[in-house]
């Protein structure tokens, strides 16, 4: 009696069966091409702007100015927040009582604006500079305002007094004033002339020489 042939399982042709050897390593090599291209998407696809240190803009005809590699690279623009736009206005609580308002400098000084913590390390770097820098040139017009960044009140009293600064300093105890400059990083700075119009935008730490150079082109405008 002979067996029907279905009931056995026939042996592949040796062709066939070089293929299906061979198939793993096709699948394998399919998906390391896949793996390795979106690797590399994911590597060209520009970063989230991070919390510190992300570009400077210069004012029109000024040497730009910036911190280490961040140099010449454009910060962006927030909305009315850019070059040659009106600073708008605020007014804050000062660490040591009373309070501080934009508007009140207009017409007077030129304003540099400055939002940190103390937590940050560029801060606590630039500062003592800032202060030499303040000491130097605010008989000449130049008026600081620091804008910290949602912290208590005691922290920033002890930062202040431990460093010795004397430029006017408020408490953006909400981020209220950060988040209506749509700052980006710390510190950020906003260099602003006696007509209220924002001169500069700074985004990160910025070298002495550089801050140096950034003031004096602001004094030398109007």
């Amino acid at each position: 009696m002979t067996t029907p042939d279905h009931e056995y399982p026939r042996e592949l042709p040796a062709p066939a069966r070089a293929a299906a050897a061979w198939l793993p390593f096709i699948v394998a090599g399919v998906a390391a091409l896949l793996v390795g291209g979106l690797l590399v998407s994911i590597l060209l696809t520009p970063a989230a702007p991070t919390r510190v240190g992300t570009g400077v803009v210069p004012a029109g005809g000024v040497a730009p100015v910036g911190a280490g590699s961040a140099a010449n690279v454009a910060a962006p623009a927030y909305g009315s927040i850019k070059i040659g736009a009106p600073a708008p206005d605020f007014t804050l609580t000062r660490p040591d009582g009373g309070s501080i308002t934009l508007s009140s400098y207009r017409g007077q000084k030129w304003v540099w604006i400055n939002f940190w913590t103390t937590w940050c390390p560029h801060c606590k770097v630039e500062m003592p500079k800032m202060q030499e820098l303040y000491s130097q040139y605010r008989d000449q017009g130049l008026e600081i305002i620091g804008v910290d960044d949602a912290e208590p009140l005691a922290p920033v009293q002890n930062f202040i007094s431990q460093g010795g600064y004397t430029w006017p300093m408020a408490l953006d105890l909400n981020s209220a004033v950060s988040h209506q400059y749509r700052v980006a990083g710390l510190p950020t700075h906003l260099f602003v002339g006696r007509d209220g119009i924002i001169k500069y935008i700074v985004v990160g730490g910025i070298e002495p020489a550089q801050m140096e150079q950034a003031v004096k082109a602001l004094l030398a405008a109007q």
